[in-house]
């Protein structure tokens, strides 16, 4: 008999798992497969394969790699042991050096390499035995690279799995052509993407007739993997890094990279510029969501742009992107990008209106930082671009910045005069933000340099009543903010309590990082006028660490202000008593300041909770 009849006769009645191990380089049998299921009622089969096998008898289970640490992790050595990805990589690096130990100073380095290796067991088993000759600082620094550093398997191993490069060539050999070029394709895509992107990325005259269907070979052979999203919104796609990189090179030595590029620059050029319209729309939260998911591809975008020299789509793309980064805290890396743009060759003397709007941002993100010289530096050429074109809609805009920057040293005559010619421009033209933006600033000049909290309030509620026409969520928040400072200065507590509340939770919906500090701040400052002098220092504590991981500077009006009620705190409390409430906000991370200030600041009676340990992710 042929062996597939007599292997059926053999199992036909009888109760048996089978085992089939790395199925792949027998895919050809999947036929074989489904006469067994179809013909010995008894028979269980457990296949392990790098791809499906499409049988309609078939129940996936995927695989994932180990877990590896987060980055808001802060863990013991003891506790870092206990993670999969962490006891692998001990495991396999005392089999080569027994007196390897994890430690406290050891142990961060050893998680970040597990975290850079994505949990994948090959390569943790791979990279372990390095130990020998390199400490794990020393190693997390050449996985910069990964697959030239991942080798030198055990020579018990099959070939495929002495290096990673050979385990990964592995799949991709097994890929028809089409799917060798859409995962080349594929590798563009930094941190993943969605299908949209693939297809306006990927889609070519030599490719896959359907792109769905080669995403989903893709998916199917562990090339790619899906990511899980929101109900109802297009599912997105990544590689693993490590597979990335091997994508790259197979990408690098096609000589199709160029062409890739410039339809990827193009791809988020337009995402970013229709991103940037809506963040000054109802959906800013949306908007803002979008742009942190794809923040990986835009910088790609944006480093191929400086690359290449391509200051005119690179400065548009930066230009719509500095109000993302105002927003969500990235001004030190906008800041040097935007730098990098500005100074390229045709950049330098371009005056367009895409130079003038690159500059307001460099200007805005300057004086978050509070580097107010090269905010004004900016911004004055700014001014002048738009005024040389005669956009009036852009020169207000930028005289707003400026008034902003102004009003912030303290030089609040310039800052009154620069406000009030950019209102009258943006009633001119009917642009109903800026003129609401005006307002607000306006109406802090009357509260910080003349104490008029009358007129503040009357032109603050006029700016309220704009943005919530226009229905802008973020600057009804901030607004609300600025009452609720008048009201802390007017010593209406239960008025400033409830603004402030409004305005933290508005900011917190919208992902809001930057006026989340002064929220915090104002909190304290409530909270410090009401005797409650442990929970001000927490707040302020809180609000401090915070602007530090951004990146950011609190106003000298702030700093002023805070400075006399944390002195004040300090008489009140004994140094013992400051500085534990002191730390204790120190080690808030954003989301447990947030629920501090809402839940239990300037209450009577305090619900104390011991926070969270602070996250260490750095954000700028």
């Amino acid at each position: 008999l042929p062996v597939p009849e007599a292997l059926i006769i053999a199992l036909r009645d009888r109760p048996v798992l089978l085992l089939l191990d790395n199925f792949e380089h027998v895919a050809a049998a999947a036929g074989l497969v489904s006469d067994l299921v179809a013909r010995c009622p008894q028979l269980k089969l457990l296949i392990t394969s790098r791809a499906a096998l499409r049988l309609r008898s078939e129940h996936e289970f995927l695989v994932s790699p180990l877990p590896a640490p987060e980055v808001t992790q802060q863990l013991s050595a003891h506790a870092l042991a206990a993670n999969p990805a962490v006891d692998l990589f001990l495991r396999r690096a005392q089999a080569v050096k027994p007196d390897f130990v994890l430690t406290q100073d050891n142990g961060a380095a050893v998680a970040a390499i597990c975290r850079r290796l994505e949990g994948l067991p090959l390569a943790l088993e791979l990279a372990a035995p390095r130990i020998r000759v390199l400490p794990p600082q020393a190693m997390l620094a050449r996985l910069e690279h990964r697959l030239p550093f991942l080798t030198g398997g055990a020579v018990d191993l099959p070939t495929r799995q002495h290096t990673m490069r050979e385990a990964i060539a592995w799949s991709y050999d097994l890929l028809t052509v089409n799917e060798q070029q859409l995962f080349q394709s594929l590798a563009i895509f930094e941190d993943g993407c969605g299908l949209p992107a693939i297809e306006e990325v990927c889609a070519s005259t030599d490719g896959p007739p359907d792109l769905l269907d080669g995403v989903e070979s893709l998916q199917r052979t562990s090339l790619l993997r899906q990511e899980e999203t929101v109900a109802d919104v297009e599912p997105r796609f990544r590689m693993l890094e490590t597979i990335r990189e091997y994508g790259l090179e197979r990408l690098a030595a096609s000589g199709a990279e160029d062409e890739l590029r410039q339809r990827h620059v193009d791809c988020y050029l337009s995402f970013a510029e229709e991103a940037a319209r809506g963040l000054y729309s109802p959906a800013t939260a949306f908007w803002l969501d979008r742009l942190e998911s794809d923040h990986a591809n835009l910088r790609s975008a944006l480093r191929w742009c400086i690359e290449r020299k391509d200051a005119e789509r690179g400065l548009r793309l930066a230009a719509a992107l500095w109000g993302f980064w105002y927003v969500r805290g990235y001004a030190t890396e906008g800041r040097a990008l935007l730098a990098d743009l500005l100074a390229l060759p045709e950049a330098a003397t371009a005056a367009s209106r895409t130079r003038a709007q690159a500059l307001l941002g460099a200007g805005q993100l300057a004086m978050t930082q509070g580097d107010h010289t090269a905010a004004w530096t900016s911004l004055q050429e700014s001014i002048g671009l738009h005024r040389l074109m005669g956009d009036q809609r852009g020169t207000a805009d930028a005289l707003l910045v400026a008034g902003f920057v102004s009003r912030l040293q303290e030089e609040y005559q310039t800052a009154a005069t620069l406000l009030d010619e950019g209102l009258t421009l943006a009633r001119a033209t009917g642009h109903t933000f800026i003129a609401a933006a005006c307002l607000h600033h306006l109406g802090m000049i009357g509260c910080d340099a003349h104490h008029d909290t009358a007129e503040a309030r009357r032109l603050l509620e006029e700016s309220l009543a704009l943005y919530r026409a226009l229905d802008l969520p973020r600057f009804v928040a901030l607004v609300q903010l600025s009452l609720g400072t008048v009201a802390v200065a007017d010593a209406e507590h239960d008025r400033a309590h409830d603004l402030l509340q409004q305005s933290l939770t508005g900011m917190k919906q919208i992902g809001e990082k930057l006026g989340i500090h002064g929220a915090l701040d104002t909190f304290g400052q409530l909270a410090s006028a009401q005797g409650h002098t442990e929970q001000a220092v927490r707040l302020a504590g809180a609000a401090e660490r915070l602007r530090a991981t951004n990146g950011t500077q609190s106003w000298p009006v702030v700093q002023r202000t805070r400075t006399r009620w944390l002195a004040s705190a300090r008489q009140t409390l004994n140094e013992t008593a400051y500085q534990a409430a002191w730390e204790q906000g120190q080690a808030m991370n954003r989301d447990d300041a947030i629920a501090y200030a809402l839940e239990d600041a300037a209450r009577p009676q305090p619900r104390l909770r011991t926070p969270r340990p602070a996250s260490p992710q750095h954000e700028k």
